[in-house]
């Protein structure tokens, strides 16, 4: 490991940490919102940028892939630079990429504002567990890491919903834009000459660099470390799917939902992974057969999934109760981290997390645009259009697809063997941050 000088913090008051870290949180909240607001206004999109649904695939995948190209380098910043001003700065970006996309009109352009969106977007799950960890009593970090994940998403998505419902009295660019100035507003918080206090320690940058390449050499060669990251993409594809990109239209079109109620159902999906999270992390601690536990739930989740496309006429008001179940087995997700404690060396923790984070990612990333393609591809085939309800439900099955296969490839982890419970990270860390 680094063995880094670190200057030591300032003290800090009980309450600037608190609130530093509710901030922060509140930044977490509105990035996911941001992730995941293409979704809420697929066919505006389509039209303002005169693009097919691969088009929609491609900025879903470019927020993604910056998010991905960011995750090593946001740790840098944060290690070595004032939080305060990094903080700050980062949230303005985010901010201004946020409404550069929604204003820009050339495709590439737009293409770009995603990626650069999803770069500094990249910060904000770090900055919430790197305060938490330099700040707070160490049995509160898993609490931190959990209730952002299941604040930020559930948070995200019922902005999602207001938004929805504005949509429909004002201009989706207005409404959009909207969502933008609360990140300024903590972002001028964040400035104030008192929250100096909350600046953690840095690392000098004098000190030599931990070799990075020898850490993720041996992370590639530890048995079973790559194939588990790769079942934690997997698994959480289905979620991105439909909450960055395609909910909202499988909901609206097929299932004949006004837009505020599809955006609902994708809350009711954020909600079973709040739900299922510590119900399947329970799970692992106490009966420690993790891959049956993936195995189960990802045949679980694609049972439901298939029924959602192939019946979207015959159970139109149970598609909540559904799409609330997809949620529930897809939190499963977690074991991926239990299995991560066993699997990664504790020496390059850090790196390990990283690199899982970024396999993850880089999953959604490149399937958001072979999802694009392949519902572009079916609704020409099937009605001549760009986007149809019949190509729509045809290019989704991918989604038990990958369920089905994160159940396969679940039979090929390594079984820990040790009993024992390991505290750092556990299973609250459930979605990718």
């Amino acid at each position: 490991m680094d063995s880094s000088p670190i200057t030591k913090a300032p003290h800090q008051s009980p309450l600037l940490k608190t609130l530093a870290i509710l901030l922060i949180m509140g930044f977490y909240c509105l990035d996911y919102f941001y992730r995941i607001s293409t979704g809420l206004v697929v066919p505006e999109l389509m039209t303002h940028y005169q693009v097919t649904p691969a088009g929609i695939g491609f900025f879903a995948s470019a927020f993604y892939l910056g998010y991905v190209l960011f995750q090593i380098p946001g740790g840098y910043f944060i290690d070595r630079f004032p939080l305060q001003k990094t903080i700050a700065a980062f949230i303005v970006i985010c901010s201004l990429t946020f409404l550069g996309f929604i204003y820009s009109y050339h495709f590439y352009l737009g293409v770009l504002w995603r990626f650069l969106l999803g770069l500094a977007s990249a910060l904000s799950f770090i900055a919430v567990l790197h305060v938490a960890r330099h700040t707070l009593n160490q049995r509160y970090f898993g609490l931190i890491s959990g209730l952002t994940i299941a604040f930020g998403t559930l948070t995200g998505s019922l902005i999602q919903v207001s938004i929805a419902h504005a949509i429909q009295y004002w201009n989706w660019q207005t409404c959009l834009a909207l969502s933008a100035l609360p990140s300024l507003g903590i972002a001028f918080l964040f400035l104030l000459p008192f929250f100096k206090a909350v600046n953690t320690p840095v690392i000098s940058t004098k000190s030599k660099p931990m070799k990075l390449s020898q850490s993720l050499l041996q992370l590639s060669r530890q048995r079973g470390f790559i194939l588990n990251a790769l079942i934690g993409g997997l698994f959480y594809l289905p979620t991105s799917i439909l909450a960055a990109a395609w909910g909202v239209s499988l909901f609206t079109l097929s299932y004949h939902l006004s837009r505020t109620d599809a955006a609902f159902c994708l809350t009711l999906l954020f909600a079973g992974w709040s739900l299922g999270s510590p119900i399947i992390g329970y799970l692992n601690d106490h009966f420690f057969n993790y891959r049956l536990t993936i195995l189960i739930s990802a045949l679980a989740a694609a049972i439901v999934s298939i029924i959602m496309i192939i019946l979207p006429e015959w159970i139109q008001h149970a598609v909540y109760m559904l799409a609330f179940l997809v949620g529930l087995f897809s939190s499963a997700q977690v074991s991926v981290w239990n299995i991560f404690n066993k699997l990664c060396p504790p020496h390059i923790n850090g790196v390990g997390i990283a690199l899982t984070n970024m396999i993850i990612t880089l999953c959604a990333a490149l399937f958001h645009i072979i999802e694009g393609f392949l519902i572009n591809y079916y609704s020409t085939i099937k009605s001549h259009s760009a986007l149809s309800n019949a190509g729509l439900l045809q290019g989704l099955w991918i989604i038990p697809g990958l369920f089905m296969v994160s159940a396969l490839l679940s039979q090929f982890l390594p079984q820990p063997a040790s009993k024992n419970r390991t505290e750092p990270l556990r299973c609250e860390i459930a979605m990718n941050g």
